[in-house]
Order: C-alpha cells, then sequence, then structure tokens
C-alpha cells in the first residue's frame, strides 16, 4: 500500500487571521490553560497515521515572564487528532497557527 500523506494549517484566537475561536482560553492571565480542538483529516486514513505539528505564527501580548507555549497531536485516529496548546505562567495568547502533517504507511 502506498504512503498517504495530508496536511493543513489552522488559526486559532481571537481575531487572528479571521479566527474568532469560540472558548479561547489561552489569553488568561496566570496559570495553565489549555485549549483542545478536534482536527479532522479531509480524507479517512487506511492505518493510524503518525502526525507531527508545529507553530507557524503566534500573537502574544507583551509583559509577563516570556512566552511558555507548547502545542501537541493527541489521541490520533484514521479520522483525525487532537491539537492540544496550553500556555502557563503568564502568557497570554491572543492567537495561535499551527500547521500539521499526518504520514502513514
Amino acid at each position: 500500500m502506498a504512503t498517504q500523506i495530508q496536511s493543513g494549517t489552522n488559526y486559532y484566537g481571537i481575531n487572528y487571521f479571521n479566527a474568532n475561536t469560540s472558548g479561547w482560553t489561552l489569553l488568561g492571565s496566570t496559570g495553565t490553560r489549555q485549549f483542545i480542538v478536534l482536527i479532522t483529516f479531509p480524507v479517512q486514513f487506511a492505518s493510524i497515521p503518525a502526525v507531527q505539528v508545529g507553530l507557524t505564527s503566534f500573537d502574544v501580548l507583551p509583559g509577563g515572564s516570556g512566552m511558555q507555549l507548547d502545542v501537541q497531536a493527541t489521541d490520533p485516529s484514521i479520522t483525525g487528532f487532537y491539537l492540544q496548546m496550553t500556555a502557563w505562567e503568564c502568557c497570554k495568547v491572543m492567537g495561535l497557527g499551527v500547521s500539521w502533517l499526518a504520514v502513514a504507511a
């Protein structure tokens, strides 16, 4: 069977690349905050793919102690995966751009 590859870029946040994400939680001021969204593949895979995610852009408000930010792909399946975005400490995130790549053999 041939290798299957799919990819995409998604934007999340408040007034960020036309994204106005309902329930956006990473703009809070302290503590650990997570925002999790289901990414559905355009075409179902024949087997569970490996998924890689990475930041393509971000808008972080100035101040605080720096940028504390993490993005991860969790629970991949043949139909999609969960994109988990986490900020902590005083990092206030207005928006994120995240690209993903899914590969299955």
